[in-house]
């Protein structure tokens, strides 16, 4: 269906990579319909 629009599920996540100077940013996005 050319209409259908998907609907995504977006997460975000940090960590420190070997110290607290070097904080990483991590983003998720999912595909509800086909968990992809």
């Amino acid at each position: 269906d050319p209409e259908k629009i998907p609907v995504l599920e977006m997460d975000e996540l940090w960590s420190f990579v070997f110290c607290s100077d070097n904080k990483v940013w991590i983003w998720i996005a999912v595909n509800r319909e086909t968990r992809e």
